[in-house]
């Protein structure tokens, strides 16, 4: 094993000192997240090698699943909302996994194997993850700074929902603008990580770069529909 990539810990070192320089006060967080990530990511790596091996549809499924209660339960630790707030994310995150997993899959795409519905799960949870965030984010504001407007139409007989519903669509495009802003800036400015990963490990650029299209929109998709789900989800316990 190479452990060359032990180095780029000294990035990590100097981040550290310039927000301790500008009183920033992250550096424990910073450090703390450094480490769990790699900690985690060595264990990613030795548990995949095992995992890549499995044929048991289930046991898959039991870790897509384990992958979205994690990423609920981060979700949930950030913004507690109310005492849903997990089970809500986890409803949201794995009902967004399982409609574009599976159009991946029935689209024949991607084969129903242990190593490609991993890999990608954990992608698609992962940017779910970021979207239900920013959405749930963009909405509380919204709603705290129109309250009053809010209040207004239910005050005059319209339903909550509709009361909602200008909230609601800035929230769902608010989450949409990172993976926006990435579709728009590809191959000029961004050369995403997958491409070069695959290029660096010599696969052919064509290639390369045929699969990145579909992981960004694959992302695209999830990033919407976690978005809708997590508001549809959520809208009602801000009233």
């Amino acid at each position: 094993m190479d452990y060359t990539f032990l180095t780029s810990f000294s990035l990590v070192f100097v981040t550290i000192l310039i927000y301790k320089y500008f009183l920033l006060n992250l550096e424990k967080e910073i450090a703390i997240s450094s480490i769990r990530a790699f900690m985690q990511l060595m264990l990613l790596g030795f548990v995949l090698l095992y995992l890549f091996e499995i044929e048991d549809k289930f046991i898959v499924i039991a870790v897509l699943l384990f992958m979205c209660a994690f990423a609920s339960y981060t979700a949930s630790s950030r913004e507690k909302l109310h005492k849903y707030t997990f089970l809500n994310a986890f409803i949201s995150l794995t009902l967004s996994l399982a409609i574009v997993l599976g159009s991946l899959v029935l689209l024949n795409i991607i084969k129903f194997e242990a190593k490609d519905i991993i890999t990608l799960g954990g992608i698609i949870v992962g940017n779910a993850l970021n979207s239900y965030v920013l959405a749930l984010n963009r909405l509380k504001s919204e709603v705290k700074k129109d309250k009053d407007l809010i209040e207004s139409k239910v005050a005059l007989g319209d339903t909550i929902k509709n009361a909602y519903s200008n909230e609601i669509k800035v929230s769902i495009k608010a989450s949409l603008i990172p993976i926006i802003n990435n579709l728009q800036t590809v191959g000029v400015v961004l050369i995403p990580g997958i491409t070069t990963g695959m290029i660096l490990a010599g696969a052919n650029p064509i290639d390369a770069v045929s699969f990145q299209l579909v992981i960004m929109f694959m992302i695209l998709a999830i990033s919407l529909i976690s978005s809708i789900f997590d508001i549809l989800l959520s809208y009602k316990y801000l009233a």
